[in-house]
């Protein structure tokens, strides 16, 4: 290389570092109005903002004050939406959703692979031309993920679980292809995502994305979430886990593949979870075969665990890695009142001695026994909400087996993870309750890496105007029965004030339970 063109580049590296600082969240419209979206400038300012979002996106005030903006974030989903719709359409109208291998656009540095510069893929590559929305949906979902972690995102949740006139005047009038048959009756703007994960597969770094985003806006606001997407997300959950070669990465020599495998379950739990209380989606069709899935991926886990290599990969070793991140991480943060909640069954000596950040100090050490622990939570509390276990799961060799027999294999390895943190010990009531084909007990608020955070500490009153904790309100929240605790209340006088809002979705719910 020249010392020219050495220079020439510096410089361009120094143009676009200053354009990156310059685009705040205060100034969030310049991540896809400051420069032509085809231009290889574009391109490059995408790249560069993915990989340093953790630098110039990451300031509390700066965030909280964004998602505060109602026009601000309006404008961004309404992008998101745009985009979302365009791209999902466009790789169904193409037939992009059956191809067994991973898309990546020409001159692109990787950001549609499973992680950043990833030259180990097991995947079968083919470069598409240039896109910018496969480009500018990968930035801007990391933003919104970003901004869905913060205790006052409601208002972004609920734009993306709500239909709104706006957005449809919105897209009329700056489509680029014909909606009409789309906009014949107004959806959810999380249905457009929905269509990015049903159309997109080949793209397997922006459907993690997706997933992600939709976990983190479930369970912010279950009930509305739930009632958006309707039953049409079970499956798309299920073909997620099943055909985005998360199976594949986790089965990798590559540890940036396995790592990326870890996380893309991890990110998928949030809404597993709510799906506890969803009757709704219990009674599809689908569902059994979403709950083969989880199970078959947490046996994967588990069959490939070694206590040595339990650990997140280095970020100085594995720069690549940095995109790719648990973020349940940031649902795990648990009141100071919860921890000392009043337990008989606990003693006063016992709650000293527990440690505050089991959860994080878990994830961030030993994250692929949280991903285990976690997963058999998830089938603890479904147990627990009534859900039947007993789903045969099909083998390539033999006669199928049920999903406790399944658990029962790998048994002595969740036994080894229980044995080395002794505060994994909450499990084994639920683990044996599986395996016995019983009703799983209800974790305690304190004893749990799911409960405590995702139904308690992370919940906020249903009311829009209030969304009130329970800290903040002074006592544990109140669960609405019928909808099965999907939707949460300060007060009884805030859940009359929500009926007109909450009743459809609730009284659905309560009839498919009383069936």
């Amino acid at each position: 290389m020249s010392s020219f063109s050495a220079k020439t580049d510096a410089s361009d590296r120094v143009v676009q570092v200053q354009l990156i600082q310059h685009v705040r969240p205060s100034n969030i419209e310049d991540l896809w109005s400051n420069i032509p979206s085809k231009s290889q400038q574009r391109l490059e300012m995408d790249h560069y903002l993915t990989e340093t979002l953790e630098k110039w996106a990451t300031e509390d005030d700066e965030m909280n004050k964004f998602v505060q903006d109602t026009s601000k974030i309006q404008a961004l989903v309404n992008q998101i939406y745009f985009r979302s719709l365009n791209l999902g359409i466009r790789c169904k109208q193409e037939n992009l959703s059956n191809y067994e291998f991973t898309f990546v656009p020409e001159g692109c540095l990787s950001c549609s692979r499973p992680c950043d510069h990833n030259d180990c893929a097991t995947q079968t590559c083919h470069e598409v031309p240039f896109d910018q929305d496969v480009h500018f949906l990968v930035v801007t979902l990391t933003v919104v993920c970003r901004l869905l972690t913060l205790t006052n995102s409601d208002k972004l949740a609920m734009l993306l679980a709500k239909d709104t006139d706006d957005i449809y005047d919105f897209y009329k009038n700056e489509r680029r292809m014909d909606y009409d048959q789309l906009v014949a009756e107004p959806k959810p703007i999380i249905n457009s995502l929905i269509g990015v994960l049903n159309n997109a597969q080949c793209f397997p770094k922006l459907c993690n994305l997706v997933v992600s985003t939709m976990s983190l806006t479930t369970c912010r606001r279950p009930a509305a979430s739930l009632q958006a997407a309707n039953v049409q997300l079970i499956p798309i959950f299920f073909r997620y886990l099943r055909t985005t070669r998360i199976l594949d990465l986790l089965r990798s020599s590559c540890l940036i593949e396995t790592w990326t495998g870890i996380t893309s379950f991890l990110n998928i739990i949030p809404a597993l979870y709510q799906f506890g209380g969803w009757k709704i989606g219990q009674e599809s069709a689908n569902f059994k075969h979403l709950i083969t899935a989880v199970v078959v991926t947490l046996c994967h886990i588990c069959h490939d665990y070694v206590k040595e290599f339990d650990k997140p990969p280095s970020l100085d070793k594995l720069p690549e890695t940095l995109s790719t991140r648990p973020l349940i991480s940031t649902l795990l943060v648990i009141d100071d009142a919860d921890e000392a909640e009043e337990d008989e069954n606990l003693g006063q000596e016992q709650k000293t001695q527990r440690p505050v950040s089991l959860r994080k100090d878990l994830l961030n050490k030993n994250p692929e026994s949280f991903a285990i622990i976690a997963g058999l939570e998830v089938l603890g509390w479904w147990s627990h909400k009534g859900v039947n276990l007993e789903v045969h799961i099909p083998v390539t060799d033999g006669e199928p087996y049920d999903v406790p027999t399944a658990i029962q294999e790998y048994r002595k390895v969740i036994d080894d993870i229980i044995a080395n943190n002794s505060n994994l010990a909450y499990i084994q009531p639920i683990l044996e309750s599986i395996i016995k084909r019983e009703k799983s007990p209800k974790p305690r608020t304190s004893q749990s890496l799911l409960y405590g955070p995702l139904v308690h500490s992370f919940r906020r009153c249903g009311l829009p105007s209030c969304r009130k904790s329970a800290g903040d309100a002074g006592h544990d929240l109140l669960f609405c029965a019928a909808c099965n605790g999907l939707e949460q209340y300060c007060s009884k006088e805030h859940q009359k004030k929500h009926w007109k809002v909450h009743k459809h979705f609730c009284k659905n719910n309560r009839i498919s339970h009383n069936k």
